[in-house]
């Protein structure tokens, strides 16, 4: 669960708390996959997620993201591309932008 600094309250964007998205894996560090993220009831908070620096958890953001394959992602997906975490600083695969590469070739209309 996500509280807010003093601990109060969770801290919720739009419809979907981000507790939601904990107890679907995402933020708690869960088993579950990213399927069970790619919602389109997640998308904004998603979009949002993939470039806040606050969580560990990029990388299973861009892949909910792809397989949403919304074109309201393409943003999100492009900086992902080429953002690199401080945590993932050592990764010099840059599997982020892989990831984020393959979802933004499976959205439909994006064209480079």
């Amino acid at each position: 669960m996500i509280r807010d600094a003093g601990n109060r309250r969770l801290i919720t964007v739009g419809a979907v708390s981000v507790s939601q998205l904990g107890t679907a894996g995402l933020l708690a560090g869960g088993g579950r996959p990213a399927a069970a993220l790619a919602r389109e009831d997640h998308l904004d908070l998603l979009v949002q997620l993939a470039s806040a620096d606050w969580h560990h958890k990029h990388e299973d953001v861009v892949s909910a993201l792809g397989q949403l394959r919304s074109p309201a992602a393409v943003e999100a997906l492009y900086h992902a591309a080429w953002w690199v975490p401080d945590y993932l600083d050592f990764d010099e695969s840059r599997a982020l932008a892989v990831k984020a590469i393959w979802a933004l070739g499976g959205t439909p209309g994006v064209s480079f």
